[in-house]
């Protein structure tokens, strides 16, 4: 992802970036955390959390560049863990995405 790519907008068009992802959880008291990871650089950019148990979207704050985005390209990946529970209690991510919204 090379978020220099996209255009980051003249006076009249700006840019917001968020990371969405729709997470769940198996049983009560466990927390998924998802983390949208910069695998170049070897940092955390975000986490998400959920302790639902039907499938509910996270949103992350606004992501921005070049602060939480480096404007250059990047390998990013993500991962998913499990908090809480045991190894046959699940959490699931059914999606997850970087949107970008212009206004």
């Amino acid at each position: 992802f090379n978020p220099s790519a996209i255009y980051a907008g003249g006076g009249a068009i700006t840019r917001v970036i968020v990371f969405k992802a729709i997470l769940e959880v198996a049983v009560l008291g466990q927390t998924a955390t998802l983390e949208l990871y910069n695998y170049t650089d070897g940092v955390s950019v975000v986490q998400l959390t959920s302790t639902s148990q039907t499938p509910e979207i996270a949103v992350s704050a606004t992501l921005t560049v070049p602060g939480d985005l480096p404007n250059s390209q990047k390998l990013y990946v993500i991962r998913l863990k499990r908090t809480d529970g045991t190894a046959a209690d699940y959490v699931t991510c059914k999606k997850a995405a970087l949107q970008v919204t212009y206004s």
